[in-house]
């Protein structure tokens, strides 16, 4: 998303992704999860926006646009799963960026004490080769560095 929240490439593939997702399960609910990082508008209206403009129903997204990190964006999406007693999950994001927010999820979840149904949906990233290494090697530093905050 550039700094006028307008949506670009990367976060239309996985909205698009999740989309799929949602009309593949007509009863599922989507929740969208984003706050303001450097300066730009919160993500997660921008998406709910989004995918009403595509056609999904408002009722059947939830927004949470408060987290500004992955660990963030899986504390707080799990608050929502845990009010809304979802038993069932899937988690839409970029393959590079798969590890890092399943990890954060899946702690997320375990710290809670819930057990659900988690799916993955991998939404395309049209990465080169060069690209792939060099983001899953950015992806596996942010999470070390995200797992050293927390140990403080």
């Amino acid at each position: 998303m550039d700094h006028d929240g307008t949506v670009r490439r990367p976060l239309a593939r996985r909205l698009s992704r999740a989309l799929a997702e949602a009309a593949a399960d007509p009863a599922a609910l989507v929740i969208v999860s984003g706050g303001s990082v450097d300066g730009r508008p919160a993500e997660a209206p921008i998406m709910r926006d989004w995918l009403v403009a595509q056609g999904l129903d408002p009722a059947r997204i939830l927004v949470e646009a408060e987290a500004r990190s992955t660990a963030e964006n899986a504390r707080y999406c799990v608050d929502l799963v845990v009010a809304g007693g979802f038993r069932r999950i899937t988690l839409v994001t970029e393959r590079f960026h798969m590890l890092r927010a399943r990890f954060f999820l899946g702690h997320a979840l375990t710290s809670r004490g819930l057990r659900v149904e988690l799916r993955i949906s991998e939404a395309p990233d049209h990465l080169g080769a060069f690209q792939r290494i060099a983001t899953s090697v950015r992806e596996v530093i942010k999470l070390a560095v995200d797992l050293g905050r927390r140990r403080r």
